[in-house]
């Protein structure tokens, strides 16, 4: 009976972290509208919504005769994440089958920009 105990099993893999998006979206929206639109109009299973509000960006335009300054509109940006069923391709924002999409780097998160 001085057997050795067999080697404990290894843990099973973590799941595959849940889909997410970030969509540049009016300032106006609420975090229910996000998931209103996307769940109604898309049939997104979105589970939760966090937002950011952004200034835009100032800008001075140096004329030939005076100095005038600009301002870019203001934005939100809404993190969506959606269950289970939507896996994380880690594609970036490289999906396929999407019409006029350019070459980015891989490894960034799932990103798709929308004007709502």
């Amino acid at each position: 009976s001085n057997q050795a105990a067999p080697p404990p099993a290894p843990p099973p893999p973590p799941p595959p972290p849940p889909a997410n998006a970030i969509f540049r979206i009016q300032p106006q929206m609420t975090k229910h509208e996000v998931k209103e639109y996307l769940t109604k109009i898309y049939n997104l299973p979105v589970v939760h919504v966090r937002t950011q509000n952004y200034l835009g960006k100032r800008m001075k335009i140096i004329g030939k005769r005076k100095i005038a300054y600009a301002k870019r509109p203001d934005y939100k940006k809404a993190f969506v994440t959606f269950d289970g069923t939507l896996a994380d391709t880690g594609m970036g924002s490289q999906v396929d089958g999407l019409p006029g999409q350019q070459q980015e780097e891989e490894g960034e998160e799932q990103q798709q920009q929308i004007e709502a």
